[in-house]
């Protein structure tokens, strides 16, 4: 099968310089063509979905979860796990008597970190082995078991 038009490189200093010109040329026609294509793209990529964002936001106001949490319920909560206990590091007011602040500090960001690894493992960001993946699990649980019930603030 062949082509019968040539490929023509695609100069994007050239088009820069056209889009420049274009603009100094017909300002308000310029911001006309960036408003309408903003408006579009709103219409044809975000509108559809509009009224399902609406109900999840409400879904998670008086549920706590809403209903597309649950599609991918381990990818979710290994980013609540990994935000929630990385802020409560950074904003913590006290710690477990039998800890010092070093080392809670150092629990919490383990904790944060692993949620963080087995996020990345999920959604397949690095290769990994069944005995890692397996391995940060463990841990993972070990350490949100273990440390339950000191997950406060």
């Amino acid at each position: 099968m062949t082509l019968d038009k040539k490929w023509i490189p695609f100069d994007i200093k050239e088009y820069n310089k056209k889009e420049y010109e274009r603009k100094l040329k017909h300002p308000i026609l310029y911001h006309l063509d960036i408003g309408f294509w903003a408006v579009y793209r709103f219409c044809r990529f975000k509108l559809p979905y509009l009224h399902k964002n609406i109900i999840y936001f409400f879904q998670r106001g008086f549920r706590g979860w809403a209903d597309c949490d649950t599609w991918s319920l381990d990818t979710y909560l290994d980013k609540v796990i990994r935000d929630s206990v990385e802020y409560l590091r950074v904003n913590k007011h006290g710690y477990p008597m039998d800890l010092t602040e070093e080392k809670w500090d150092d629990i919490l960001h383990r904790i944060s970190f692993l949620a963080d690894r087995h996020l990345g493992m999920i959604e397949m960001d690095f290769k990994y082995t069944k005995e890692e993946y397996n391995e940060t699990t463990k841990e993972l649980f070990e350490l949100l078991g273990k440390y339950w019930g000191n997950l406060w603030d």
